[in-house]
């Protein structure tokens, strides 16, 4: 094996208004963790990450990710994932009348 395999230590949590990360891993290439927004939560616009893609997996339940610059949206439920291309601002809502969760990935690093 070529590199180190890692359990996580550790994590950090932020929040974004509702929403509520928690990071998990934080290298030089990428960032990994879990995000929950209640019912009807909405989280804070987050500018992007200049350099970085960033993916969402939801997990469980349904999110819309919004992106004010272009007035576009996506609906996501269980099973669903999105690429977010670098410096996207985005925001992220949940309309439904469930909790949702869903993975991210960003490399490399946000």
């Amino acid at each position: 094996m070529k590199g180190k395999v890692e359990k996580f230590k550790g994590r950090k949590e932020i929040e974004f208004k509702d929403l509520k990360y928690t990071i998990y891993f934080e290298t030089a290439l990428i960032t990994s963790g879990i995000a929950t927004i209640p019912a009807g939560g909405k989280g804070d616009l987050d500018k992007g990450h200049e350099g970085a893609e960033e993916v969402f997996t939801v997990a469980s339940g349904a999110i819309v990710v919004l992106f004010p610059d272009s007035d576009e949206k996506y609906e996501l439920g269980t099973g669903d994932a999105l690429l977010i291309p670098p410096g996207e601002s985005h925001i992220v809502e949940n309309h439904s009348s469930s909790d949702a969760t869903f993975i991210f990935t960003g490399a490399p690093k946000l």
